[in-house]
């Protein structure tokens, strides 16, 4: 009896661990898979490199399901062919004592038992496989994540570093302008003192010019000519005093003239220093200008560098998604390990039934063995109960789970990404929320 207790423990906890992990779990795990390989696809926009990484994750994710879906078609048609054709031949078989037939038909249930979970522990090792893809991806992301981090610290040290320049190149740049302003005011001076050195040299030249043609000859007129030798003498010694006197007024005028000369000379040797250091600080400015557009330049490119690196944040966002399917994976990996312990205890549960072969042909003991047999009936009907629902959820769905692999994700506008991304939230939150609403319907099954 304490045997026949324990069995009995164990199928309700094996009932128990599929409600909680095969209706639920398994399903709702592939799906949020999906979803946030998709998520994590759609925040890879910016980085084709690793987005094409987790596309192709996402394809074997795909095919992984699929591939799911029929093993637990393939589950389901067993489950049901054991227990409405071996089950129903093992009890025809009680009725008859044939211990042969018997035996032969539980061989088949334990050998596709041990098939089964076979074929378990290689799905299990499918999906470890895929979680080892989803955990490359995660290296992948996480490693680009701090490349552009680094990558971006180095361009905004070096857009400050420019800035900065930038800035001391527009007090520079004041500074000149002052300057030229100083020496435009200078030279505005310097050229109307030189202005008027010209004139007053140009006066002082006209003037030295019509005294110097008043010569010895032109001080005596034709009129003194006619009024005979001593009239002209007389004259004569009028005009020599007034061409001493006239030279002597000469000679002052002269060096007058080449003291304005001079001074001219000096006030133009002037104008032409301050324009020479003006056409100095005119190149200097022209040279600031070049810089500064070459600064600018520089910022525009360190921009379009910077902007090339991609979003950081969605890097972010796609290492915490691809963090979100390799929990997922988890789960439906554990799932697998316990379909095979689960299916391994099936296997056991119906070889117990063997220790009564022996005496079949006693009353006692083959009462016992349709007991036996009658829970692992019972065990079967609900395991191809899960596989069954799962395979209903499942096919409708998985088309259109991996739908976003026939888009590719830097085909789409910004806003779809958002949109879609948004929906997407909106559906694992919904799944969450429904999760367990089907548990009292699979309890009311199983209580028959």
């Amino acid at each position: 009896m304490a045997l026949s207790k324990s069995q009995d423990e164990m199928a309700l906890e094996s009932q128990k661990m599929f409600q909680t992990i095969a209706a639920i779990e398994l399903y709702h795990a592939q799906r949020e898979v999906a979803n946030y390989l998709e998520l994590a696809y759609l925040n890879l926009a910016d980085h084709t490199d690793v987005a094409r990484e987790v596309r192709m994750t996402a394809h074997s994710a795909r095919t992984q399901h699929l591939m799911t879906s029929g093993l637990m078609k393939k589950f389901t048609a067993t489950s049901f062919h054991i227990v409405k054709t071996m089950i129903p031949i093992i009890l025809d078989a009680v009725e008859l004592q044939d211990r042969d037939m018997i035996i032969e038909a539980f061989g088949q249930i334990i050998e596709n038992a041990e098939t089964m979970k076979k074929e378990s522990e290689d799905t299990r090792t499918s999906y470890l496989k895929i979680q080892t893809e989803i955990q490359k991806n995660l290296a992948s992301v996480n490693d680009r994540n701090k490349d552009i981090v680094d990558k971006k610290k180095k361009i905004e040290i070096e857009k400050v570093r420019e800035k900065e320049m930038a800035k001391a190149a527009q007090l520079a740049q004041k500074e000149l302008d002052q300057e030229r302003k100083r020496i435009d005011d200078e030279l505005k001076t310097l050229k109307l003192y030189r202005n008027r050195m010209y004139e007053s040299a140009d006066a002082a030249g006209k003037a030295m010019s019509q005294d110097n043609d008043t010569t010895f000859m032109s001080s005596v007129g034709p009129s003194e000519a006619m009024v005979g030798p001593s009239g002209i003498a007389l004259k004569v010694v009028a005009s020599v005093g007034n061409f001493f006197t006239n030279m002597f007024k000469g000679d002052k005028k002269m060096k007058m003239y080449k003291e304005l000369h001079k001074n001219y000379q000096a006030s133009e040797e002037n104008v032409h220093r301050a324009s020479q250091e003006r056409r100095q600080v005119i190149d200097r400015v022209n040279e600031q200008r070049k810089e500064a557009l070459i600064r600018l330049a520089k910022l525009k490119e360190l921009t379009l560098q910077e902007a090339s690196l991609g979003n950081v944040e969605s890097l972010r966002e796609a290492s915490l998604h691809l963090g979100d399917v390799d929990r997922q994976f988890t789960r439906i990996i554990l799932f697998w390990e316990n379909m095979a312990a689960t299916l391994k205890f099936l296997k056991e549960d119906v070889k117990s039934g063997e220790v009564y072969l022996k005496k079949i042909e006693d009353e006692r003991y083959a009462e016992r063995f349709k007991k036996s047999i009658g829970k692992a009936e019972r065990d079967w009907k609900f395991f191809g109960r899960i596989c069954s629902d799962y395979v209903q959820e499942s096919d409708t769905q998985i088309s259109h789970l991996y739908n976003f692999l026939s888009s590719p994700v830097d085909h789409m506008s910004t806003d779809d990404r958002d949109s879609r991304q948004k929906a997407l939230l909106a559906s694992i939150e919904s799944d969450i929320e429904s999760a367990f609403g089907d548990n009292d319907d699979l309890d009311g099954e199983t209580t028959e």
